[in-house]
């Protein structure tokens, strides 16, 4: 990857960014054991995910998080969340085309509804915005029987519980939406599930990605988010974690690789059987000639 893909400012000196930039190849380099597959043992009695981390005199330690979207991502329901918006969009007299729909799904939903709404020349005025919104809300709920997990999805999210890798889900969506989500899901309580009501920006800012990391104690450079827009990747590149990319809500790969997706991959199944090429590792530390 370029280093101008890095997402780092302009204003920060040259060998500040260098100096980073090395220090975090030589810990993924120091990385001496891939992530188990699924029926793999993870060979580390408590489940500890470390690395070390050399810097000021002083050792830390941190650990690679997954960091999930939610619709078109783990659940089936992009194109529910399409046709709820087109059937908000015409109970109040505005028409446009799916297509135009689909490509802005993953933005918040302010965002989301002021692009529609800008393409169609009509004044913007915030009754209306939150008038569609609801409107949006009120026919998602009546498809909500069509959704379904995408193939791999529970499977994937537990395997990475059962040994032990941290993470979550950030997703654009309203708490109501999000909860809702556990009908089609096993999200256990104490996972953290990072909602628009969460944050004060949704994406493309990357403001979930950032509160999901934290809420997991882990740095967001070392989170692996995994997402199915074009926003989801700019959300992650914004936040200077690595993105993978799923085909599952409709984007192209050279859309989402273009967007900053390091990996691509049809869905979480096909996700879950390549674990160990998307840089999640579960890194061990040396310590008396023992891992």
């Amino acid at each position: 990857m370029r280093l101008d893909n890095v997402g780092r400012s302009a204003n920060r000196p040259t060998a500040n960014i260098v100096a980073e930039a090395l220090i975090k190849t030589v810990r993924i380099a120091s990385s001496i054991e891939p992530l188990p597959l699924p029926g793999e043992s993870n060979g580390l009695g408590d489940g500890g995910t470390t690395v070390a981390f050399e810097g000021c005199g002083i050792a830390s330690w941190s650990v690679t998080a997954f960091l999930f979207d939610l619709d078109g991502t783990l659940l089936d329901s992009v194109y529910q969340h399409v046709l709820s918006w087109r059937e908000a969009l015409e109970a109040h007299d505005i028409q446009l085309s799916v297509w135009k729909i689909h490509r802005k799904i993953g933005m918040s939903g302010g965002l989301f509804t002021q692009g529609l709404l800008r393409e169609t020349g009509r004044p913007l005025s915030p009754e209306l915005i939150a008038a569609v919104q609801e409107a949006h809300a009120e026919a998602y709920q009546r498809r909500m029987d069509q959704v379904r997990p995408l193939p791999g999805a529970q499977e994937l999210l537990d395997h990475l519980s059962s040994v032990q890798v941290p993470w979550a889900v950030a997703t654009s969506g309203r708490t109501g939406s999000a909860a809702a989500a556990r009908r089609f899901l096993d999200i256990p309580l104490d996972i953290p599930v990072v909602t628009r009501d969460d944050v004060e920006h949704a994406k493309p800012d990357p403001d979930l990605f950032t509160e999901a990391a934290r809420r997991l104690g882990v740095a967001i450079e070392e989170a692996v988010v995994v997402g199915d827009s074009v926003w989801d990747l700019l959300a992650a590149r914004r936040a200077r974690a690595l993105g993978v990319g799923l085909l599952s809500g409709g984007y192209g790969e050279d859309e989402l690789i273009r967007a900053g997706a390091y990996r691509v991959y049809a869905d979480p199944s096909d996700l879950l059987a390549h674990l160990d090429e998307v840089g999640g590792r579960r890194v061990g530390r040396e310590r008396d000639g023992q891992r």
